[in-house]
């Protein structure tokens, strides 16, 4: 698997994607203080990219995550998102340290 690598622009916002269409798989990461309003411009992002399909599997990376800046109502409105594009699997690796 490649390593997801940022440029300078990418990085100003504390997420960033990248698609493998060979392998059917869309990774992406995060770090820092994560919020909704970065959730959502990370998944108007990925929706807008010509190589997204939602039917491939996707990896969500958040082991650099410093803080979670959610609130229950926007987790709950992702997940019903998630569902709604058919992801045939979604994995969220987490570091075990409460947020």
């Amino acid at each position: 698997m490649e390593t997801l690598v940022a440029t300078a622009k990418e990085f100003a916002m504390p997420a960033y994607f990248k698609i493998d269409k060979e392998q059917k798989l869309v990774m992406s990461t995060a770090a820092g203080v994560f919020t909704m309003a970065d959730v959502l411009e990370h998944q108007e992002k990925l929706l807008k990219d010509s190589d997204f399909d939602p039917s491939f599997s996707h990896l969500v990376d958040l082991t650099h995550i410093t803080k979670f800046d959610l609130e229950t109502e926007g987790i709950h409105r992702l997940a019903q998102q998630s569902l709604r594009t058919r992801h045939p699997r979604i994995a969220f690796p987490l570091r075990s340290k409460k947020y």
